[in-house]
């Protein structure tokens, strides 16, 4: 085997260094990036929409309802936006910048909690609407009559009178002691009577009292959420407290799920802006490489033309070429290692094996070979 055969040609002798082709992929990193912000996005919109609701609740004229409604908006994108940036302050302002998101926080935790208790409420105003209303008697006597407590004093002074009546003796006129106990039997008669209406007409009150709490007492009950009502009564609690706690763990949920979600938009965007700029840096060093490549080639060509030229004049040399071209240390490798020694030497690189291969980009038996005919060479890595 001649040196010239030994001796790869320029394109497989370029160096495989191993940096990635310069390409950044643009569909996964755009995915997750878009995901966080179209759920922030939402939670952000739905809890603007319910701070606008009630804040206009709060206020009584036109002025103090638009007020209140840019309150509660300004404290609602405060409380979504700020953990994103807020690294960015120093630390007096990020102290101070905390407090106000605190208190922030309340506002908004504040009119939602609102907003869902007079839902609550307004949906239970809706189920009493649609529940039969209750109709008095159209024959009702509205004219004021006498109760049984009224009549009583009378009735007792006329049945005395019919008793003194009926034991007095008829002597000259017995005549007129008849039409008299006739007429005390027709005013007893009459009281009987008023009496019975009495009666009658306090019965009929009774039921329709009784007819208008049943009614309340439904409405009561249409009114009352009856899962709230339900579990209010296994946790040993009022319906209205069970209520208010549901509405704060609704605001905690939204608010937290906004905040939360903007954060990962945050996270998101940053390392897409990180594989961007990593790409952007490759490009240089791809460049780089590529014209160390070309070096490379022109100075494996001249070998190549050196060969021939040793061929014509000494042809007796082919064993000792072939020797050469056997050795462990490849012209590849000290271009290799004539790069990590610069590296080295510049204090960007630390001459070991995971810090070779992390620098060539390659695998580690090859990162490993390179170590140990680093040191076989240069010894500490200065020499």
């Amino acid at each position: 085997m001649n040196a010239v055969a030994q001796v790869q040609p320029p394109s497989a002798a370029r160096p495989e260094i191993g940096i990635p082709p310069l390409h950044v992929s643009r569909g996964k990193p755009f995915t997750l990036l878009m995901l966080p912000m179209v759920a922030a996005s939402l939670a952000t919109t739905a809890s603007l929409g319910i701070a606008t609701y009630a804040g206009w609740q709060r206020g009584g004229t036109l002025v103090e309802q638009v007020m209140n409604v840019a309150l509660g908006a300004v404290a609602v994108v405060y409380v979504h936006l700020l953990p994103m940036r807020r690294s960015a302050l120093h630390v007096p302002s990020r102290a101070f910048a905390s407090a106000v998101w605190g208190v922030s926080l309340v506002v908004v935790l504040y009119g939602q909690v609102t907003f869902f208790v007079v839902s609550q409420r307004h949906a239970g105003d809706k189920r009493v609407a649609s529940a039969p209303a209750l109709v008095a008697p159209s024959g009702t006597d509205l004219r004021p009559a006498r109760t049984l407590a009224e009549i009583a004093p009378d009735f007792a002074k006329v049945s005395a009178e019919v008793a003194r009546a009926e034991v007095r003796r008829c002597a000259v006129d017995c005549q007129t002691l008849k039409v008299r106990k006739m007429t005390l039997a027709a005013q007893l008669a009459a009281l009987k009577t008023e009496a019975d209406e009495a009666k009658r007409r306090e019965a009929e009150e009774d039921r329709r009292n009784e007819r208008v709490d049943r009614n309340e007492s439904l409405r009561a009950t249409l009114r009352a959420d009856p899962v709230a009502l339900t579990v209010a009564s296994w946790l040993g609690t009022t319906e209205s407290r069970l209520e208010l706690i549901l509405g704060v763990a609704c605001t905690v949920v939204l608010e937290g799920a906004a905040i939360i979600g903007w954060l990962l938009v945050s996270v998101a965007s940053g390392r897409t802006a990180v594989r961007v700029a990593v790409a952007c840096d490759r490009k240089p060093v791809a460049q780089e490489h590529d014209a160390t490549a070309l070096e490379y080639d022109a100075m494996v060509g001249d070998r190549v033309a050196h060969a021939d030229d040793h061929i014509s004049v000494a042809p007796g040399h082919d064993a000792s070429a072939g020797k050469n071209a056997g050795s462990p240390v490849t012209p590849h490798d000290d271009w290799l290692l004539e790069k990590i020694h610069e590296a080295v030497v510049a204090g960007r690189l630390k001459p070991k094996q995971e810090t070779i291969r992390k620098f060539l980009r390659c695998g580690q038996p090859k990162a490993g070979s390179l170590n140990r005919q680093y040191f076989a060479r240069f010894g500490n890595g200065h020499g």
